[in-house]
């Protein structure tokens, strides 16, 4: 859905069914510190999307989309019942928004930017533990010059924002990429 080029929306709600789901379990005397993958059977997930895209005028464009999922196991599996638990390794909830500029100050020079935030909160890290929620903001700033020279400064995960994103059966934990930041010169041909 379109008004005159200015604004989009997009939207789906969907449904989706899987077989031979698979999750990590630790070695059955826990040892040797090995993990494996056993198949836990079927899963169910409803879900549901929408996006909005936007041009404010020549110079500033934006964007802002939130998720929702609901992703379930729904079946036993070797005499175990994984019914209704979700799935790990999955968000319930995750919303992104953004601006991005490129104002010309004269014929060869524009300056750029961008800011850009996600949310995600919900799911399950592993079968026993909660994700914690995650808040990201990326910025970035430079200048642009006709020949398509770029100069960037960038900051991404400005609130070193530091969650556990994967489980390993050992007890280790990896976890999302704190802050990070510097320079960029860039040039397309």
């Amino acid at each position: 859905l379109a008004f005159d080029g200015d604004l989009g929306l997009n939207g789906d709600v969907f449904y989706m069914e899987q077989d031979h789901l698979v999750l990590a379990q630790n070695d059955p005397c826990n040892c040797f510190g090995f993990t494996y993958l056993t198949n836990v059977g079927t899963g169910r997930t409803w879900g549901a999307e929408l996006e909005a895209l936007m041009h404010f005028n020549d110079w500033l464009n934006g964007n802002i989309s939130g998720g929702w999922l609901d992703p379930r196991y729904s079946g036993i599996q070797n005499g175990v019942a994984f019914t209704d638990r979700l799935i790990p390794y999955t968000r319930n909830y995750t919303f992104n928004a953004g601006l991005d500029a490129h104002y010309p100050l004269s014929s060869t020079i524009a300056l750029i930017g961008s800011i850009h935030y996600r949310s995600e909160s919900g799911g399950q890290l592993d079968t026993a533990t909660s994700y914690q929620t995650l808040n990201k903001l990326d910025l970035t700033g430079g200048v642009e010059l006709e020949d398509s020279t770029r100069l960037m400064g960038y900051i991404d995960n400005l609130t070193d924002d530091r969650i556990a994103q994967f489980k390993f059966g050992n007890g280790a934990i990896a976890t999302s990429l704190g802050r990070v930041y510097g320079v960029e010169l860039s040039r397309n041909f």
